[in-house]
């Protein structure tokens, strides 16, 4: 089929007539099959979509746990240094629990870096 097409489109037109005459009862002659293949979709545009959504999504659960345990800290540091917590404190120094903030250091983050998603 791609020859004859080919000599249809040559500058011979003795060649290109008899091309186009084979083509033609091929054609007339349903000798030809197609097979249409039916591939499946792709959806990597929704796929990378859906990704970049539930990383948004971690990140704002990481963000307000992040809030909500440093707000408690704070809340708790501020409740041993009030007046009746803090005679028991000094009579019980053990009940004292020593918690820092939630921050990331400097090797927190370096590893943070070396774990970034690039999508390009």
């Amino acid at each position: 089929m791609t020859e004859l097409r080919a000599k249809t489109q040559s500058s011979n037109n003795q060649e290109a007539k008899a091309a186009e005459d084979e083509l033609s009862k091929i054609v007339s002659s349903g000798a030809i099959n197609v097979a249409v293949e039916n591939y499946p979709e792709l959806k990597s545009d929704t796929i990378m979509a859906n990704l970049q959504e539930e990383i948004v999504s971690t990140e704002n659960k990481l963000s307000f746990a992040k809030r909500g345990y440093n707000r408690t800290l704070e809340q708790y540091r501020a409740f041993i240094a009030s007046i009746p917590a803090v005679f028991i404190v000094k009579i019980f120094p053990s009940l004292v629990i020593n918690k820092e903030y939630w921050r990331l250091d400097e090797t927190a983050i370096k590893s943070e870096e070396a774990r970034r998603i690039n999508f390009d």
